[in-house]
């Protein structure tokens, strides 16, 4: 399951962990049965994020809260961000390529869509990667290939793994990531980050991850498959205030909690802010390629999340 295709599919799990976190916030529990009301809900939520706000009246709004990071996504579209050129701060997380593999083999496909960023801001690559069957240990080299080549053209200080990691390839990405570091150690690239993409569900079970990973983005939007079990389990975490490596969610260290959201996430964005309002690090994905207004947007929602 891809960011991508997170973005263009309005699924079931969204709308159910919306529902539930607003009538939970506004003490309505027993109203979550009556449709009209849960309809009533959604259609202000909809209506109150479907706003406007330029890059320019924008600008002053992180600055009033010290230590705030936000960096964007930019995936599977054309992208023309030179109207960011004055906004040095923000970071920009492209999409590199895909890289697909199949049984011991890697097959790189890069990015081809336009893609303009101003030379004055942070960027680094982000490569997605994807599964065909059963995948075998003998595809830990090359994938890690598939890296350091992009680590090495791009010149980054830091690399994003997007995988979405099933139950039966978790010792597969592992292992992967170890071997990643240890390749770019070996190489004179120890200083480069290794940043991941992390599914909401990950934050419920025991961790798998090795200390390699320097930084996770917890994915809080449009959570795809298996979503009733995810919206239930993570609903009544959240509840509990405690995540799957027993800490407290209201605990986790500010500077290591980074959150990814969507801005069309409007009643789940709600939710996060309640949960985490001690976050400084934020991704934020765009449904289309990003324009003024949607930036304008995603500055003034990070604002209002980092209370």
């Amino acid at each position: 399951m891809s960011i991508l295709s997170k973005s263009k599919q309005p699924l079931r799990a969204a709308r159910l962990f919306r529902l539930a976190g607003l009538f939970r916030l506004a003490g309505l529990a027993k109203l979550a049965g009556t449709a009209p009301f849960a309809c009533l809900v959604m259609a202000l939520c909809l209506a109150a994020w479907q706003w406007s706000i330029s890059p320019a009246a924008a600008q002053p709004l992180l600055k009033e809260k010290q230590g705030i990071n936000l960096t964007i996504w930019t995936f599977d579209y054309p992208q023309d961000l030179t109207f960011l050129k004055n906004e040095s701060s923000t970071q920009i997380a492209y999409l590199a390529g895909h890289a697909r593999i199949v049984e011991g083999r890697v097959y790189f496909r890069s990015n081809k869509k336009t893609l303009k960023i101003p030379s004055n801001l942070t960027k680094f690559p982000v490569i997605r990667v994807e599964t065909a069957g059963l995948i075998k240990k003998e595809a830990i080299e090359p994938l890690v290939k598939v890296f350091i080549d992009e680590v090495k053209r791009s010149g980054a200080k830091k690399v994003q793994v997007d995988f979405d990691a099933r139950q039966n390839e978790r010792q597969f990405y592992a292992s992967f990531l170890q071997k990643l570091k240890e390749n770019l150690t070996v190489q004179s690239l120890a200083d480069v980050k290794i940043s991941i993409t992390a599914l909401a569900s990950w934050s419920l079970e025991p961790d798998f991850l090795p200390p390699v990973v320097n930084e996770r983005v917890l994915m809080l939007f449009s959570m795809g498959q298996g979503e009733e079990k995810i919206v239930a389990a993570l609903s009544e975490a959240l509840s509990k205030e405690i995540d799957g490596r027993g800490r407290r969610f209201s605990e986790a260290d500010s500077e290591e909690l980074c959150l990814g959201i969507g801005t069309f996430e409007g009643a789940v964005n709600e939710k996060v802010g309640v949960f985490f309002p001690k976050c400084r690090n934020w991704y934020v994905f765009n449904a289309h390629s990003w324009s003024e207004a949607s930036y304008g947007r995603a500055k003034k929602l990070v604002k209002t999340l980092s209370r």
